[in-house]
């Protein structure tokens, strides 16, 4: 087909066939994120007939993607319910039908991830657990996770606590204490150095959280092992 190069149809279908299947995986990241990072991996048109053809691609890679998606979640929370009707939202925002199919794309994303959030309160705190579970040593603000999430600091502690039962401060602390038990039990590293790959400033910061929430100094904690908070 004359305009439309078969090289560029290849990469745009690869990508499209990989959003789809990270519909089904753990989220630790942003709905937003995952889809502007997906946006930009997709190749740019640039011809009329490619254009359409990407408008037709990724219409298909929102709904397959947004179906996907909130069936993965029921599945997870069965006794989960609720009116959120992703077919509907991919109607209503790729009838405006944009100039450019990816402006159209990231419409329909923003009013998937909105529509969502709204339908699904715990969804956040769980992306959020996700994402604390691998970045829990690095210094993050609440108020940043918050807006990252489209949310208030307020809104996101009261779902975070109605998930996991505790504060979002805590959760972190208890996962850099778990983080640092496994080294002081599992390697001879430096105290020092084991205290801020996991988070802490200090050693001393360590110290005190580990006979907080342990009764236990390191050299303790190395010699016998501590008991479960």
């Amino acid at each position: 087909m004359e305009g439309l190069r078969h090289q560029w149809l290849d990469g745009v279908v690869r990508q499209c066939e990989a959003f789809r299947r990270e519909g089904l995986s753990p989220r630790h990241e942003t709905l937003m994120a995952a889809f502007a990072e997906f946006a930009n991996r997709v190749p740019d048109s640039r011809a009329a007939i490619e254009t359409t053809v990407l408008r037709g691609l990724l219409l298909d890679a929102a709904v397959s993607w947004g179906d996907a998606y909130h069936d993965a979640y029921h599945r997870a929370r069965p006794d989960g319910r609720c009116d959120f009707l992703p077919a509907a939202v991919a109607s209503r925002s790729w009838q405006r039908f944009p100039r450019q199919p990816k402006r159209a794309f990231l419409d329909w994303a923003a009013a998937y991830a909105k529509g969502f959030g709204a339908a699904h309160p715990l969804h956040r705190a769980m992306e959020l657990r996700q994402h604390l579970d691998r970045r829990y040593a690095e210094r993050s603000q609440l108020r940043m996770l918050a807006a990252e999430r489209g949310t208030s600091v307020r809104r996101l502690q009261a779902e975070f606590r109605a998930l996991t039962g505790m504060t979002i401060e805590r959760y972190v602390r208890m996962r850099r204490l778990d983080a640092a038990v496994t080294l002081l039990t599992g390697t001879g590293d430096k105290v020092e150095w084991i205290a801020k790959s996991v988070g802490w400033s200090s050693r001393k910061n360590l110290n005190r959280a580990l006979a907080r929430h342990h009764g236990l100094t390191p050299s303790a904690v190395r010699s016998g092992g501590p008991e479960g908070p």
